[in-house]
């Protein structure tokens, strides 16, 4: 019986590990260094880890990305008709007097095979400005990210925005500064992310804050969902034929 049961155990565990085997990820970073070649352009496709991403530019009309910086990535909205953009070479709000006048920079981000999101890498997004980036996943969802010490600077309950929350807190070790690394959000072939940049008005009776001036975007981090590979699937089936020889 006790051959039997370690049978029966060592086939339990081939299974489990033939599940996981196929785990990927991949991690898409933006900056001058990054050797994407989307500057200049209002839509792009960048690879990495087995998956495909195809990026836009927002708002519509003649916005481009700028990775001018070895920061991160930035949006150009100058361009688009009836716009002004102080900051090229980052998320900013537009300005001029077009349609999309006072409305947050933004990007739209789809992959070709399905997965989870699980990490956003921003740089220069202050707390001392209360800016933020949202992000609206393809069921709609959004989420409005703040950066850690955001709470110094203003309670936040005045801070009426869907789902806040702040990013990981300081580590110099880990490089967590103004990253959220905790997230686990699904998503299909072709299915839609959009992040949007946006700052928050000085509340009334809050004094000592600053005048923003936009942040970036450093980074996309994906996993893959686990599939079963050829080499497990036959150790599992050589297993199984071990069960079945001893007649378990």
């Amino acid at each position: 019986m006790k051959r039997k049961g370690n049978l029966w155990i060592l086939f339990a565990i081939v299974l489990s590990v033939a599940a996981g085997d196929q785990s990927h990820a991949g991690t898409f970073s933006f900056g001058s260094g990054s050797g994407n070649s989307i500057s200049g352009d209002t839509t792009g496709t960048i690879s990495a880890g087995g998956f495909q991403m195809s990026v836009a530019a927002l708002p519509a009309g003649g916005s481009v990305f700028d990775e001018s910086d070895s920061d991160g990535l930035g949006v150009n909205s100058s361009a688009a008709t009836g716009t002004a953009d102080g900051d090229p070479d980052k998320f900013s709000i537009v300005g001029g007097n077009g349609a999309a006048d006072g409305m947050g920079e933004s990007i739209t981000f789809s992959f070709d095979r399905s997965g989870f999101l699980t990490e956003l890498r921003f740089d220069g997004l202050k707390d001392e400005a209360l800016e933020f980036f949202q992000l609206q996943t393809p069921s709609g969802t959004v989420f409005s990210y703040f950066d850690a010490q955001t709470a110094l600077r203003v309670p936040l309950n005045l801070l009426t925005v869907p789902n806040l929350r702040l990013l990981d807190p300081d580590d110099l070790i880990a490089d967590t500064d103004d990253d959220i690394t905790n997230l686990s959000l699904p998503f299909e072939p072709g299915e839609q992310f959009t992040i949007t940049y946006g700052e928050f008005p000085q509340p009334s009776g809050i004094s000592g804050l600053s005048v923003p001036n936009g942040a970036r975007l450093q980074g996309i981090v994906v996993s893959a969902v686990p599939e079963p590979s050829v080499r497990w699937l036959s150790m599992a089936c050589i297993a199984l034929g071990f069960c079945v020889r001893c007649r378990i």
